[in-house]
């Protein structure tokens, strides 16, 4: 029997601390010492709307899941849980919440587009190997529908 299992992309997937660093620093936002300029959501979030109001960490944020991507990496497991999925045949469904365009970005680059193409990029090829993409309805904000979401393919033979 086939098992279908939902993943979320964002802080569960997708380890954000090295983007999130940069995005204060780009700010000048000072890191705590001895923290390698790694920071959690929370802590940039809250450091950000203490100076800038939620406008600021709307900002970052269209850096952070935009250009910032590039500096995330997967959390530790990730790929061996998605080539075991794959191998047992198992579907899997990467969701998120994300929106088309951050909210503050006048470049406009498109969140979704940045995430499945850093998804692909560092995601084993047995797993890519057959990937659909399709688009998945997402509930929340009511701001679009979720991102673009990567479908592990079933086994094969």
């Amino acid at each position: 029997m086939t098992r279908r299992i939902g993943l979320d992309l964002d802080h569960t997937i997708i380890d954000y601390a090295l983007p999130l660093a940069a995005a204060l620093e780009r700010e000048g936002v000072a890191v705590a010492p001895g923290t390698g300029g790694v920071t959690s959501k929370q802590e940039a979030k809250r450091a950000l709307l203490d100076r800038d109001g939620d406008e600021g960490w709307q900002r970052a944020q269209g850096w952070i899941y935009s250009a910032g991507i590039e500096l995330a990496e997967a959390f530790p497991g990730v790929h061996e849980f998605l080539v075991r999925c794959a191998v047992a045949g198992d579907e899997v469904h990467i969701v998120s919440h994300k929106t088309e365009h951050g909210h503050f970005d006048a470049s406009r680059r498109s969140l979704r587009s940045r995430c499945c193409r850093w998804f692909r990029s560092r995601t084993p090829r047995p797993v890519c190997r057959g990937m659909r993409v399709r688009r998945c309805r997402t509930s929340g904000s009511g701001r679009g529908a979720g991102a673009a979401a990567p479908r592990i393919p079933q086994r094969t033979g």
